[in-house]
């Protein structure tokens, strides 16, 4: 995204976290949001990581990422190194900088409705693996009620069927 309409990430901000059911996207301070200030971003921020999908979740917590229980700055701390390392985001903000009451507005905005977006489709990745695994191995069940599991052949001689055959022609030269 480009920077020099506030207002307009603003509104970009409000659309993405709509697509993502966060109920309060209508409701948060657009003059706060102008301003930059960290407050107003960090639960959004919280939110597209921990709150929006458990899945997600679980996938953040599954890479090594403990992000609830800590204070901002740590919060933040663990969320860039999670975003660069894992996501392919690189913020151009420190968290020193995105955490500041004012200022950088605009790169706060941008890098929030990244995040956003970024979750979401992290979601319908995880979503679409869950569905083809659980797809898969409702079809190999379905499958095992056609063709059961044949019983009683003795295991690693191959084909057992050749041997009854070699015996049934021996005995019939004789």
């Amino acid at each position: 995204m480009s920077t020099g309409d506030v207002h307009g990430n603003v509104g970009r901000l409000r659309s993405v976290l709509r697509e993502l059911k966060y109920t309060h996207a209508s409701s948060l301070p657009e003059d706060r949001l102008v301003d930059g200030d960290a407050v107003a971003l960090l639960p959004v921020l919280h939110y597209c990581l921990l709150g929006y999908s458990t899945r997600v979740a679980q996938e953040v917590n599954r890479l090594g990422y403990e992000l609830q229980a800590k204070t901002d700055e740590r919060f933040v701390e663990h969320a860039w190194k999670l975003m660069r390392d894992h996501m392919g985001i690189f913020p151009q903000l420190s968290p020193s900088q995105f955490l500041t009451q004012k200022g950088f507005a605009e790169r706060k905005l941008i890098l929030v409705a990244e995040v956003a977006k970024t979750c979401k489709r992290l979601h319908s990745d995880l979503s679409r693996k869950a569905k083809l695994k659980t797809k898969r191995v409702a079809k190999d069940a379905h499958l095992e009620s056609y063709f059961p599991p044949v019983r009683g052949r003795a295991s690693g001689s191959g084909n057992n069927n050749s041997a009854a055959v070699a015996e049934s022609s021996a005995e019939a030269k004789v």
